[in-house]
C-alpha cells in the first residue's frame, strides 16, 4: 500500500466554527499578553482549546500550535515535531532547525536555549505559540526543564499559551518566580451565569425559565463539555435537571455521550466505535476502515455540531479529525463490549494499516503492539529505525523495540542491533551488551554484514564509555578475523565503519600491533571516497590520534588541514558535532606541538560550537586541551581556573577524563614547586590509565610520575617509571614518547651529578629532538629543560637546534645562564673592553647623536650593577642641572627611546620607582664575569679545603696548605674570564665619574684572581704556570703593578735574569706612557740576593680578603711604586 504523508495533528491549530465567543476571557487573555507566558488550567472539557483558538480568531493572530502527548516524553520527538512546525509557520527560513540528536545530551539546556532563539527568531511578532494538553507529560519527565530553559528565551512580541489541566509542575518554579507567568485557572475560564444562559439560549434556539437557567448552572457549574451537552439534550427534548444533581463532571459526560450514542442509528455508531481506533483519521481512512462513503460528511457534521471532534487544518487540503481524549476513550470502551475478540482484531488491524499507509507511524505501532501483529510491526520498525535515530528519537525506537516479546528478539538479531544504537548514547555498557548479543545470533547465522555492523556499536560502547579498554581485546582479535577473510564487503559504508572500528580500537589498546600502519592507511583511502562530510569528518579525524601518539606531527596536521578545508566547502551542511569534533582534535594537536595560543583559540572555538549549539560531549576533551595548553605556556593562574572548572564536570564524566584531570593537576603542582601535590595527583592518574587499559596514557603518566620522582628526589623510583614509559614508546615505534623518555633520563642524571650520563642522554634526546623537529612535550618543565639545555651548550651538543628551542620556548634556568655567552639571550650587551649590544644575532648600529641619552641611561644602569637603580639617582647623574619634575619627565622619554632602540619592552623592567636589566633575556659581560669570579673562588676554595686536609692526614695537623689551582674546571674556568674580560668597563667613558666605582671594582676582582691563582701554582713551585698566568693577566691589565712583580719573581725562580730585566724594562715604558711616570735610574743595578718565598699565611690571608665595591686602583705616587718595584729588581 502507498504511503501518503497527511498533515500531522499535533503541530496543526484546530479549527472551531459557530463558538460562543467569550469575550470577558479574550479581555483576560489580552491582559495576559503583558507576560511572556499565559497557563490556562481547568479540568477536561473545560473549553481550554476552544477558548485559544477561537482568541487567536477574534484577534486575528498568527500561531504555531503544538499538542502534547506521552510520546514528547522522549525529547527528540518534540524538538523533532516541533522543527516541522517551524518549518510550516516560517517556509522562508530553508536551514531547518536541528534534531535533537545524542551529542546534545550533556549540553541539553544549552542546545535547547539556542533551539528556541532560533525558533522565535523565525517567528514574526506578534504571534502566539501554543502547547496543548501539557498534563500528558509525565511528572518525572526532562520534558518539564527543557520548557524551563526555552521559555527563558522568550523576545518580546511572542506569546506562548499552555494549556494543562493542572498548574505549573514544580520544574517551572523559576519561571513563576520571574513573574513571566500569567495564570488563568478553573475559576476564571468556567462559564458564569450570564455567559451559560447566553450560550445555552443562542445554541438551544429555545427560551428557557430563568429557574432552570438557574438550576442548570448550579448543577453544571460552569462546565463547558455539560453545557454544550445540554444544549444537544435540550435541542431534542426536556432536561430532566434531578438525574444531573448527584453526578460529576466525568460522570456527566459518559451520561450525554451515551444518550448521544443511543439515539444514534446503527451506522452511525458503527461509524463512531471504529474510528475510535484511529487517535487521528482523514475522511479517506475512515472510508476504507467503516466502507461508508459518506465518511467525510459524517466527520465534518461531528466537527461542526461540536459533538467532541476535533479538526486541524491542513496545508493540503485534507482536514485530519481527533475525538476528544474522553469522548475517544467513552467510544473505546463501549467497542469492547459491542465486539468479540477477533472483530476487535480485524479493526484494530485494518485501523493500523491504514495508519503506516497514512504516515502516522508512531499511531501504527501502538496498534500493531495492542494486537501483537509482531511481522507486521518488526518490519514497520527495521524499516524506520534508521529515520528515527537519524533524528535523534532513541527513546521512542528503544521503546518499541523493548515491548516486543523476548523471542522476537532472540530471533532478529537486527533487533537487538538497532536496539543497541538506542541505548549506546545513554547507557554504553547496556548497549554494548546488546550489540555482542546482536553479533553472537550473526555468527551463528553466517551473516557476515550483521557481524560487521554489530562490531561497529561494540566497539563505539567501550571507546564512549571510556571505563575499561582491555574489552577492545575481544573485537580486535573479532574484526582481524574478519578482515583475514573477507574481501568484498556489503557496502562501502559497513567496509569504513568496520575499518575505523578495527583502527580505533588498535590505537587505544594496542598501538603496538603491527599492522596499525595499515589499517590507518586504508581507512584514509576508504574516507577519502566518502561523500557525506559529516560522517568523514567523524572517522577521519581519529587518524590523528596515531600521527599525534607516536610523534608524526607533520602529518597529524596534514590531515587536520584537509578536514578543516572541507569543513569550510561543506559549512551549511555540517551538523555541529563533527565541527565540534573537529576543533577539539585541532586543539589537541597544538597542546601537543606546544602552540599554545592556537590550541587555546581552537578551545575556544570550540566551546563556543557547543555552547552555541548544545553539544556538550567533548566538553571534557576541550577542557583538558585548554588546560594543558595554559600549563604548557607558563599560566598557572589560567590553569587553575580551567581546572576548576573541569572539577566542577567530573562527577559523571568518563574515566579517561578524570584520569586525565589528575594528570593535568599534577603537571599544575610541578609547576608550582609542591611535589608532594603532583604525586598524589598522578598516582591517582596512573592508578586510572593501569585500570582503564589506555596504553598511551600510561605511558604519558609513567612519564609524568618519573619527573615528579626526580623533583621528589627519588632517583630509583623515577628511573623505573622511565623505563616503563619508554617500552611502551619503542612498542608502538612514538618518537614522541622516546623524545620525551631519553630527556627525562638526562634529567635523572643531571639531578644525581652524572655529567658524563646527563651529556650522553642529551646527546640521544637531542638528535632525536632535531631529526623530528620536536620543540615541546607534555609534563613540560621550562626550568628543568632549561638546565639541560643549558649544560648542553657548554657541552657544544646540538648548538644550533638547542639555541632555536630556547628562543622558541624563552627558555631560562631558574638562575639565569649569564656564564654561558653562547645561550641565545635576547640582548648581549657587550661592557668589558669595549661598548657593544646584540640584538638576536645581529649587532645595533648606535652612531646617531639622538641615540646618545638612551645609550647613556643603559651605561649609567650597568654602571650602577644593571639591578635595582633609583630612578631619582638616575635622573640626577643623566641630568644634573634640571629640577626634579623635568629630569623624570627626561627620564621617562628616554626609557621609551631605549627600549625602542633596543627592539623590546621587557628587557628593561621599572617596578617600585627602580630599574633594572631583565636578566632573562639580557646578557651582559660584566655580569658573566662577575659570576664567573665567583665560580673561580669557590673552586679555590675548594682546592684549598681539600690540601688542608691532606696536610693534616699526612702531618696529623691541621696547618694551613697550599691552594690547588689544578683543581678540575679551574683551569677552563680562567680561559673563559681572560677571554670575557677584555679590559676596563666602559673604557670610552672614563671621564664619566658615575663609571669609576664598577670599573674599579671588576678591575680589583680581576687582579685579585689572577694573583690568588698564580700564587696557588708558586706555592706549588709550577713557576712555569705562574709566569704564564702572570703574563696573561698583563695582556688584559698592562697597568697592574703586582703582575709584573709577580712575574719578575718567577723569572728568578726560573733563573730567567734576562726577561726579569725585559719585564722590568717593559713595566717602566708603560707606566711612562701610559701614566706618564719618569723612568727609573738606568744605572741602578738589581740585587742578587734571593727574594723570599710567599708565605702560606700571606696565600691565606689573600684569599681570606674581600673586594670593596669602591676598591679603587689608581696608579700609585711614584716612591711608593717605586719602592715596591724595586724588591722585586733585588731580588732578581
Amino acid at each position: 500500500m502507498a504511503k501518503k504523508e497527511y498533515p500531522i495533528a499535533k503541530i496543526t491549530r484546530p479549527n472551531v466554527r459557530g463558538i460562543f465567543e467569550r469575550e470577558r476571557l479574550f479581555r483576560v487573555l489580552d491582559d495576559g499578553r503583558e507576560q511572556p507566558i499565559t497557563w490556562i488550567t481547568g479540568p477536561p472539557g473545560s473549553g481550554k482549546t476552544t477558548l485559544v483558538a477561537s482568541y487567536l480568531d477574534a484577534r486575528r493572530l498568527p500561531c504555531l500550535w503544538y499538542q502534547i502527548d506521552e510520546g514528547d516524553g522522549d525529547l527528540a520527538t518534540f524538538f523533532y515535531y516541533t522543527g516541522l512546525a517551524a518549518k510550516k509557520a516560517a517556509p522562508r527560513f530553508r536551514k531547518p532547525l536541528p534534531l535533537f540528536t545524542p551529542e546534545y545530551i550533556h549540553g541539553i539546556n544549552v542546545f535547547t536555549r539556542r533551539y528556541f532563539e532560533s525558533l522565535f527568531q523565525r517567528l514574526k511578532p506578534p504571534v502566539i505559540l501554543v502547547l496543548d494538553n501539557y498534563q500528558d507529560v509525565p511528572m518525572d519527565s526532562g520534558f518539564h526543564e527543557v520548557i524551563r530553559e526555552g521559555l527563558s528565551v522568550i523576545p518580546e512580541g511572542v506569546t506562548v499559551a499552555i494549556l494543562s489541566r493542572s498548574d505549573p509542575p514544580p520544574a517551572l518554579a523559576r519561571l513563576q518566580a520571574r513573574n513571566m507567568i500569567h495564570g488563568i485557572g478553573w475559576d476564571d475560564i468556567r462559564f458564569d451565569r450570564g455567559e451559560a444562559d447566553a450560550l445555552i439560549t443562542a445554541k438551544s434556539q429555545k427560551k428557557l425559565p430563568d429557574e432552570v437557567l438557574k438550576q442548570l448552572h448550579a448543577r453544571l457549574d460552569g462546565w463547558a463539555a455539560g453545557l454544550v451537552l445540554s444544549i444537544q439534550k435540550i435541542k431534542k427534548e426536556k432536561i430532566d435537571l434531578q438525574s444531573l444533581g448527584s453526578l460529576r463532571s466525568g460522570e456527566i459526560f459518559n451520561y450525554f455521550a451515551s444518550e448521544i450514542f443511543d439515539k444514534t442509528d446503527e451506522e452511525r455508531q458503527a461509524f463512531l466505535l471504529k474510528t475510535a481506533f484511529l487517535p487521528k483519521m482523514t475522511a479517506p481512512m475512515t472510508e476504507k476502515l467503516t466502507g461508508m462513503s459518506d465518511a467525510e460528511q459524517v466527520l465534518s457534521t461531528l466537527n461542526r455540531r461540536h459533538y467532541f471532534t476535533g479538526q486541524h487544518s491542513s496545508g493540503e487540503g485534507v482536514p485530519v479529525y481527533q475525538y476528544h481524549p474522553l469522548f475517544r476513550e467513552f467510544l473505546l470502551s463501549r467497542a469492547a463490549k459491542v465486539y468479540d475478540a477477533s472483530t476487535m482484531y480485524a479493526i484494530q488491524s485494518e485501523a493500523a494499516g491504514l495508519l503506516e499507509a497514512s504516515g502516522f507511524i508512531e499511531d501504527a505501532v501502538e496498534l500493531y503492539h495492542q494486537v501483537q501483529n509482531l511481522p507486521r510491526l518488526v518490519g514497520l520498525i527495521l524499516e524506520h529505525a534508521q529515520a528515527f535515530l537519524t533524528q535523534g528519537r532513541h527513546q521512542t525506537l528503544g521503546a518499541w523495540i523493548t515491548r516486543l516479546p523476548e523471542e522476537a528478539l532472540n530471533e532478529n538479531p537486527s533487533l537487538l542491533f538497532w536496539l543497541s544504537m538506542c541505548h549506546l548514547p545513554f547507557d554504553p555498557r547496556k548497549g554494548g551488551a546488546i550489540a555482542e548479543r546482536a553479533y553472537d545470533l550473526y555468527q551463528v547465522r553466517n551473516d557476515m554484514a550483521g557481524m560487521f555492523m554489530s562490531c561497529y556499536p561494540s566497539v563505539g560502547a567501550i571507546c564512549y564509555e571510556q571505563a575499561d579498554f582491555t574489552s577492545l581485546d575481544r573485537w580486535i582479535a573479532v574484526l582481524e578475523k574478519i578482515f583475514q577473510t573477507v574481501t568484498v564487503f556489503p557496502s562501502p559504508d559497513i567496509e569504513a565503519r568496520s575499518t575505523n572500528s578495527l583502527f580505533i580500537a588498535l590505537v587505544l589498546r594496542q598501538p603496538h600491533h603491527p599492522d596499525i600502519q595499515k589499517y590507518r592507511d586504508r581507512f584514509l583511502t576508504i574516507s577519502r571516497t566518502m561523500e557525506d562530510a559529516n560522517l568523514r569528518i567523524q572517522l577521519e579525524a581519529d587518524i590523528t590520534l596515531h600521527y599525534l601518539w607516536t610523534g608524526n606531527f607533520p602529518k597529524a596536521f596534514e590531515v587536520i588541514d584537509t578536514l578543516l578545508h572541507l569543513m569550510k566547502r561543506h559549512k551549511a551542511s555540517l551538523l555541529p558535532l563533527p565541527v565540534v569534533l573537529l576543533k577539539t582534535y585541532e586543539a589537541m594537536y597544538y597542546a601537543f606541538t606546544g602552540m599554545h595560543e592556537a590550541c587555546s583559540d581552537a578551545v575556544k572555538t570550540g566551546l563556543e560550537g557547543a555552547q552555541s549549539n548544545g553539544v556538550a560531549i567533548m566538553n571534557g576533551q576541550l577542557m583538558t586541551h585548554a588546560v594543558a595548553g595554559s600549563l604548557g605556556a607558563g599560566d598557572l593562574e589560567a590553569a587553575e581556573r580551567l581546572l576548576k572548572e573541569l572539577e566542577i564536570h567530573l562527577q559523571g564524566s568518563q574515566r579517561v577524563i578524570v584520569a586525565y584531570y589528575h594528570y593535568m593537576k599534577a603537571w599544575h603542582a610541578l609547576l608550582s614547586d609542591d611535589s608532594q601535590t603532583a604525586f598524589h595527583h598522578i598516582t591517582e592518574a596512573l592508578n586510572l590509565a593501569e585500570a582503564i587499559g589506555f596504553t598511551f596514557l600510561e605511558a604519558l603518566v609513567h612519564h609524568g610520575m618519573a619527573l615528579v620522582q626526580i623533583q621528589r628526589g627519588a632517583h630509583k623510583e623515577a628511573g623505573i617509571h622511565i623505563a616503563k614509559a619508554q617500552q611502551i614508546g619503542r612498542a608502538m615505534k612514538s618518537t614522541i614518547l622516546d623524545f620525551m623518555c631519553l630527556a627525562a633520563r638526562a634529567q635523572l642524571s643531571f639531578h644525581e651529578g652524572n655529567v658524563g650520563e646527563t651529556e650522553a642522554h642529551l646527546r640521544s634526546a637531542l638528535s632525536l629532538g632535531k631529526k623530528q623537529g620536536y620543540t615541546f612535550f607534555l609534563f613540560w618543565r621550562p626550568s628543568a629543560i632549561a638546565a639541560l639545555c643549558a649544560v648542553a651548550l657548554e657541552a657544544g651538543i646540538e648548538i644550533v637546534y638547542v639555541q632555536d628551542l630556547i628562543r622558541r620556548r624563552s627558555l631560562v634556568p631558574d638562575e639565569p645562564p649569564i656564564s654561558i655567552e653562547n645561550w641565545p639571550w635576547q640582548l648581549k650587551i657587550s661592557t668589558l673592553g669595549l661598548f657593544d649590544i646584540i640584538r638576536e644575532g645581529k649587532p645595533i648600529p648606535f652612531s646617531r647623536k639622538a641615540q646618545q641619552k638612551p645609550l647613556a641611561m643603559l651605561k649609567a644602569i650597568l654602571a650602577s650593577g644593571g639591578q635595582s637603580v633609583a630612578v631619582d639617582q638616575l635622573a640626577y647623574t643623566l641630568w644634573p642641572d634640571a629640577d626634579g619634575d623635568q629630569a623624570h619627565r627626561s627620564l621617562e622619554i628616554t626609557l621609551l627611546r631605549l627600549r625602542r632602540l633596543l627592539g623590546t619592552d621587557n628587557s628593561v623592567q621599572l617596578r617600585d620607582g627602580k630599574l633594572s636589566l631583565d636578566p632573562r633575556y639580557c646578557w651582559v659581560d660584566a655580569w658573566a664575569f662577575e659570576r664567573m669570579i665567583e665560580d673561580a673562588e669557590q673552586e679555590l676554595l675548594r682546592g684549598a679545603d681539600i690540601g688542608m686536609r691532606s696536610e693534616k692526614q699526612k702531618t696529623g695537623r691541621s696547618g694551613s696548605a697550599a691552594l690547588k689551582p689544578e683543581s678540575e674546571g679551574m683551569t677552563g674556568l680562567l680561559e673563559r674570564i681572560l677571554a670575557i674580560y677584555r679590559g676596563n668597563f666602559l673604557p670610552a667613558d672614563t671621564s664619566q665619574p658615575w663609571t669609576i666605582s664598577y670599573r674599579e671594582r671588576l678591575r680589583s676582582k680581576f687582579v685579585r684572581l689572577i694573583l690568588r691563582y698564580g700564587n696557588g701554582l708558586e706555592q706549588r713551585r709550577q713557576w712555569e704556570a705562574a709566569a704564564e698566568c702572570y703574563q696573561k693577566g698583563l695582556d688584559v691589565d698592562s697597568l697592574a703593578e703586582e703582575f709584573y712583580q709577580r712575574l719578575m719573581i718567577c723569572c728568578q725562580q726560573l733563573g730567567q735574569q734576562v726577561e726579569g730585566v725585559a719585564v722590568y724594562r717593559r713595566c717602566c715604558s708603560v707606566l711612562s706612557s701610559t701614566l706618564g711616570l719618569l723612568s727609573l735610574h738606568p744605572g741602578r743595578r738589581p740585587s742578587t740576593r734571593p727574594s723570599p718565598e710567599p708565605t702560606a699565611s700571606s696565600s691565606n690571608a689573600s684569599i681570606a680578603s674581600t673586594i670593596s665595591p669602591s676598591f679603587s686602583l689608581h696608579p700609585l705616587p711614584l716612591p711608593n711604586f717605586l719602592s715596591s718595584l724595586s724588591f722585586s729588581l733585588c731580588s732578581l
